[in-house]
């Protein structure tokens, strides 16, 4: 479904502005758009995208069902209760090795199918909620997130415990911990990458590289890797340690590897098939300029195949 121009949307993101008391500007600085465009969003002179409709819904600090009211006057679907937009993949949590190390498609890993979230890697368990996993006291099953099987642990301030008083229900602005911009083991993995890319799989690597594995419980890489097996390696580490925090998306488009990863099909935490996804290595490394960018500066010129 396709948003239209719509005057519903701009009144009902016009009052929810008015009630949080933010200015456009501060509402247009948070959500990641121009004043311009937030103006002609309220006016009803420009249809929003889906994704700068949950950026607005999360700026506002908008409960599910409000968040949901927002999209329909939109013109779009509405999001399924408890089934955000970032719910994880069956690829990434079958990216995190075993606690000893080794990637689950090694069979001497110790990894059983039947059985597939024992001895994992500990940090599986800190970023993502599973099947047969207990969060808020309550059992896991494959329904309870509807999109994929999985949830996102990691951000929130929910575990397998109770949840704080008055604050049971999944909703964006909950959470004490604040949004990570830089944190020290993308420091270390950064340098590895670097000092690899540049001379290869020295002591400084390696160490930097084991120092991110320790913290999380996992033994290090040994010495004597070539400088491809340490920079895959390194660019595993990353996924799995990053993971849920929006880093992996630029680092696959700075390796060039995006159509390889992007343009595949996605599945649940069952092998059940998702979609198709595509990703077209002409175009999509850069995303189009808004037209509204577009329209205050003639001397920009779209990207390629938009």
């Amino acid at each position: 479904m396709t948003a239209t121009l719509s005057g519903e949307f701009g009144t009902v993101l016009r009052e929810w502005r008015n009630r949080r008391r933010l200015s456009q500007i501060d509402l247009a600085i948070d959500a990641g758009t121009t004043q311009r465009h937030l103006s002609f969003l309220e006016q009803g002179r420009s249809a929003p995208g889906r994704d700068i409709v949950i950026r607005l819904a999360d700026s506002l600090r908008l409960t599910l069902r409000q968040r949901n009211a927002l999209l329909t006057a939109a013109g779009f679907a509405p999001a399924h209760p408890e089934s955000p937009p970032n719910a994880p993949l069956l690829d990434i949590a079958q990216a995190y090795g075993m606690k000893n190390g080794l990637p689950i498609t090694d069979p001497a890993s110790g990894y059983d199918p039947l059985h597939p979230y024992t001895n994992r890697d500990p940090r599986l368990y800190q970023t993502i909620v599973y099947p047969g996993d207990t969060f808020m006291t309550v059992p896991v099953t494959p329904t309870r997130f509807a999109i994929t099987g999985y949830g996102l642990k990691k951000y929130s301030i929910y575990d397998k415990g109770a949840a704080p008083a008055g604050k049971s229900d999944l909703k964006a602005g909950q959470s004490e911990t604040n949004y990570i911009i830089l944190r020290y083991a993308d420091v270390l993995l950064m340098y590895a990458e670097a000092k690899n890319e540049a001379s290869g799989p020295d002591a400084t690597v390696l160490s930097a590289l084991n120092s991110v594995r320790s913290r999380a419980g996992l033994p290090g890489v040994a010495a004597g890797l070539t400088q491809d097996s340490v920079r895959t390696i390194i660019r595993h580490e990353r996924r799995v340690e990053f993971a849920g925090e929006g880093v992996y998306y630029n680092d696959i488009r700075r390796w060039k590897t995006a159509e390889q990863v992007l343009g595949q099909a996605i599945y649940k935490y069952d092998g059940s098939k998702l979609e198709a996804r595509k990703f077209d290595p002409a175009r999509d490394y850069w995303w189009p300029i808004p037209q509204t960018e577009l329209d205050l500066n003639p001397n920009l010129t779209q990207n390629d195949r938009y």
